[in-house]
């Protein structure tokens, strides 16, 4: 299997209409620069029907990479590729020596693109998961929220913030020095994974590292 770098591939619509459609399974910061816009908007995993004008999801696996910052970033939906067989020679246009870089796999578009930006902000990803599990922790136990929430980092006056989505209002809650110290205090050392080998870091990954299973 090889994800060539970028692939038109005839998409069907309703009526087995077809549409060619670009994937790009390869970006690079410093390369792809026309691309940077459209991926932070989530352009290019989305199409427009061109009748309706509806916008249709369509996600396929993609690899982004900083070369400046030296971080990886796979999106492999539904499990396309399985982690154990997960390599950076699956990508046509990438290099070989990723000893230095730190390496991430995602298997949601949000959580591909909240992970391009927490790294691309210089912020430690694992702190940040942790960060966001007390966060979400702290805001039920004051009762502060009540339905089913989602949380991601955002930058709010070039400072980290946490953002709350909710079906209905969202919001910005604060990202307290306080959380960040317990989460050093507890579980400093594993915050700092190996640079050049894969890691999922997740709300998953963050129960487990501060034990509140």
């Amino acid at each position: 299997m090889l994800f060539k770098k970028e692939t038109t591939y005839p998409i069907t619509l309703d009526n087995n209409q077809t549409l060619p459609w670009t994937c790009y399974h390869y970006i690079n910061r410093q390369q792809d620069t026309h691309l940077i816009d459209k991926l932070a908007s989530g352009e290019l995993f989305h199409i427009k029907h061109p009748k309706t004008q509806e916008t249709i999801p369509f996600t396929y696996p993609c690899l982004f990479e900083d070369t400046q910052k030296q971080f990886l970033v796979f999106f492999i939906p539904d499990n396309v590729v399985p982690l154990e067989e997960l390599s950076t020679q699956l990508f046509e246009g990438t290099h070989n020596d990723y000893s230095q870089y730190t390496i991430r796999v995602t298997t949601y578009l949000t959580e591909f693109l909240e992970k391009i930006n927490i790294l691309d902000y210089g912020m430690l990803d694992t702190e940040v998961e942790c960060v966001k599990l007390l966060t979400h922790t702290l805001l039920q136990e004051q009762q502060l929220i009540q339905k089913p929430v989602r949380l991601y980092f955002y930058e709010q006056n070039n400072k980290p913030a946490i953002a709350i989505v909710t079906d209905e209002h969202p919001s910005v809650s604060e990202y307290k020095k306080e959380l960040v110290d317990i989460v050093h205090q507890r579980v400093n050392e594993q915050l700092y994974l190996s640079t050049g080998c894969i890691h999922h870091v997740d709300a998953n990954w963050a129960i487990d590292t501060l034990q509140l299973r």
